[in-house]
This record gives structure tokens, sequence and C-alpha cells, in this order.
């Protein structure tokens, strides 16, 4: 079917119940597997057997837990948004472990230090443009139990709205909740990532089992390679990817008691560069389709929202520049009209490896644009002394006029990033490349000295946690 089509009708009941039957026979046929016996031995009953290191479930156990999960969720609506209200925004990508230098142009893997300063000038980026910041990236200059810790200090330190926690380990999750009550935060859920095909135990697993006390939900996710750890079957591989999840989520709620949600998508496979692709039409069209079927197998238009705007080059470059912009552009044409419109990976660069300061000020402009375009134009009522306005301005012009004077930024976005000045003008001071605008201010902002927002007290507590995380790991 073409892109322009409706995707919420690519699901009809009928073959959403043959694919949840035939995902239920996945999970009580074949199972996923699970090496850790200890734990294994803890899900036995009710007809669950464990065999060469595989769990199954029968069918009927899954279905019921399926439609447990149907129905809490029943109705779910995202927030619909008035014609006068901004539905865009934009998200900075936090897995980064290196960052793209705008002086040297060379790629350098971060220390806390230049951690740090990324940390604030997004900030103020973000505070500039009205959207999400966040720490981007994590520390390499420690060791990996304690990177995510502190990336939680240096989130909570210097950008003012703080930062939330991100346990990736039961070592780091153990000072994690710590702090959190130093902060005033609350660590409500945490999510479980499956491997696929149907593979469940990996550290995030045994994070959420050792803190369930302290939980309230588990969200379970898995990151599929459609055709490569999938059939290349979008139906066939929906079955699949949803019995791994509804099995993980099934597990997780028995051992725990928590609440647990799932959402079910599959990732373009390139299969000449034997890589997840991001930045294609690929990736914009399954992420729809993913919604669409999420959609379909809960009820409601709970699922939606998201553009990533990813790229697999790693430089401001032509490649970058259309990649993300064709995601964005492309995800707003298929977006509902009033959802929101979540732009994930704002400064990103190589996928999910490298943050770019300079990007981001070039993401931050893509993402004005979309703004303005989805503000369009109020057409506004002729006043009875127009006539007079137009004698004015047959004689003055159009551009002195009371009107114009007030109301053209109404009308005209002006970026102070982007050119928009004639040949003449730009070939006169031979302008320089937006890419290389974007460098030197991204360098220029830089050399500010980051200011911590959290008050001292908390901040010394902070910093006295993550050494001793360090000195002990």
């Amino acid at each position: 079917m073409r892109f322009a089509k409706d995707y919420n009708d690519l699901f009809p009941p009928r073959l959403i119940e043959k694919i949840k039957e035939t995902a239920f026979n996945i999970i009580e046929r074949v199972g996923v597997r699970m090496t850790d016996g200890s734990v294994r031995d803890r899900l036995a009953g009710d007809g669950i057997k464990a065999v060469n290191g595989r769990v199954t479930i029968p069918a009927a156990l899954a279905e019921a837990y399926l439609n447990s999960m149907i129905v809490s969720s029943a109705g779910r609506r995202r927030h619909r948004y008035a014609e006068d209200e901004d539905r865009v925004d934009g998200w900075i990508n936090t897995y980064c472990h290196s960052y793209l230098d705008p002086v040297s142009g060379k790629i350098f893997p971060y220390d806390r230090e230049s951690l740090t300063k990324m940390t604030y000038f997004s900030d103020g980026v973000a505070k500039r443009n009205n959207f999400n910041p966040d720490v981007p990236g994590y520390p390499s200059d420690i060791p990996a139990p304690c990177q995510s810790i502190a990336r939680f200090v240096v989130g909570n330190e210097y950008l003012e709205r703080g930062s939330g926690p991100d346990p990736m380990c039961r070592y780091s999750a153990k000072y994690l909740f710590e702090m959190c009550g130093i902060v005033d935060k609350k660590i409500s859920g945490l999510p479980v990532y499956l491997s696929t095909p149907l593979t469940i135990g990996d550290e995030s697993f045994y994070v959420v089992l050792e803190n369930a006390n302290r939980l309230e939900y588990a969200s379970i996710y898995s990151m599929p390679s459609f055709g490569a750890n999938t059939p290349l079957s979008i139906s066939g591989a929906y079955s699949l990817v949803l019995a791994e999840q509804l099995a993980g989520a099934f597990i997780v709620n028995r051992l725990t008691g928590l609440k647990t949600y799932i959402g079910v998508g599959l990732l373009p496979f390139d299969f000449k560069d034997l890589n997840q692709v991001f930045g294609t039409p690929e990736k914009v069209m399954l992420g729809f389709v993913n919604q669409a079927f999420n959609n379909a197998l809960f009820g409601g238009d709970g699922f939606g929202g998201g553009a990533e705007i990813h790229t697999h080059s790693i430089h401001p470059d032509a490649q970058s520049a259309a990649e993300k912009a064709f995601s964005i552009a492309a995800g707003y044409m298929k977006s509902d009209p009033y959802g929101d419109i979540r732009l994930a990976g704002m400064g990103t660069l190589g996928m999910d490896e490298v943050f770019s300061p300079a990007q981001l000020l070039i993401d931050a402009e893509i993402m004005n644009y979309v703004r303005r375009l989805d503000r369009g134009y109020d057409i506004d009522e002729i006043p009875d002394d127009f006539l007079d306005e137009i004698i004015d301005g047959i004689d003055a012009g159009f551009i002195p006029s009371e009107r114009t004077v007030a109301r053209h930024r109404e009308y005209i976005y002006h970026s102070d990033l982007f050119t928009r000045a004639n040949f003449s003008k730009q070939i006169s001071s031979w302008a320089l490349p937006a890419e290389k605008r974007a460098a030197e201010r991204a360098a220029a902002e830089l050399t500010r000295k980051p200011e911590r927002f959290l008050e001292t007290k908390k901040a010394e507590a902070l910093d006295k946690l993550l050494e001793e995380a360090i000195r002990n790991a």
C-alpha cells in the first residue's frame, strides 16, 4: 500500500486474531530462552515448563494475560492538542559515549568534564528553543557500572530541570535509588530488555527482580531487526515479537507482581551493510506500521507521536541534514493533526554513538521549521477602514505599515542560523556554510563555564555518593 494511505486500516480484526493465535502457539511450543536455572525453577507450576534452557507457557495463560493487559489499557488516549498549543517537542539522545568537538572536528570519548560542558550547553539550547534537555551521553573515564550514576549526577547538577535515573546494572541501581531520595525523584518503573528472538535474562531483568518492591511497573522492550532475527514477513514478525514481549511481560509479572507494559515494534535492517537503519524511508514507514499494529491490538490511539531524527552520518553534513529533515517531514505529514510530535535524537550522529553540539543547533532549527509549518496561517477579517491602509501602502509601501511592524513575526519564522540573504549579499561577504556557522556558534557557547543549578548541599551529597561508587566498583 502507498505511504499516503491511512495506516489505521492495516490490521483488520481477523488479522490481529491470527497474529495473536500464532504468538500464543510460539509461547507454548517454542518458549523463551532463559539460562538462569534458579529463576526458571521459580516459574514452575500451572503448566509452565522449563526444558533445555527454555520456558514454555500454556497458550491459555498467555492469552489470559494479554487480555488483562488489553482491558487495563482500554480507552488509552494520547493528549489532544488545541489549535493554539505547541505540540512539537524535541528530545536529546542520551545514549552517546562520544562527542564531536566543534573546534577540531574530531570525535572524542566523553569524560566527566566534557559531558558536563555538553550538558550545560544542551540546557541553554533547549531553553532558547523550548524543547527537552537531557544529558547527551555517558562518561568513559570511570568504571562501566558507575557511568549511569555519573550521568544522573551531571544531569541533576547542570540541567535546571534535572534528569531522570537510568540504572544500567544492579550496582548502579543501588546508588541511584539512594540519589533519587536526595533530589526528590522517584523511580516508578524500569525497562526490561529482551534479545530477539525469544531471549530473556540480561542485566535489566535482574535490576527489576531485585528492586521490584520499590517499583510500580516494568516496561518490556526489544529491538528486532526485521528480516534478520525475525521472518521477512510483517505479520509473521509481529507474531514472533508479540510472543517474546508477551512472554517477557508474563514472566516479570509472575516473578514480581508488577504491572507490565509492552509495545511491539519492528526496525528496518539493511542486508548490504548488515545494520539497523534509521533516517530512512523504511524506518518512517515501519514506525507508522508499528503504531497501527499496537493501536489495533490494544484499542484506542495510545501509540504514536514519535519521529526519530537519527542519521548514520558521523558529520553534520548533507547526509545528516537530508536524513533528519526527511524523517521529520515524513513523520509530520502522517501525524495525527491533534496529537503530539516528539522528535527524538536531537544532536545525535552516527545512529546513537556521537553527540554533536553543532548538529543540535541545526536540529533545533529543523524543529522550529516544523513548528512554524504546524502553526499554519490564521485567516483574518477585513476591517472597515482597510481601504485607507491600501491607499497609504500604495505610496509608502506596506513594509513600514503598522500592521506589518506589529505582526510580521507571526507570518515569517526568522532563523538566526540559516541565511535567507540573496545571492549578492552572500557572495560579497562569502557566507560560511550553515554547518560551519553552527560549529563556530557551538564552540563559542562551550567556552562558558558550567554553573550548577542544584543547591550546594544536595550537589555535595550526590558527589560524595558518586565518588564512593567509583571507589567500590
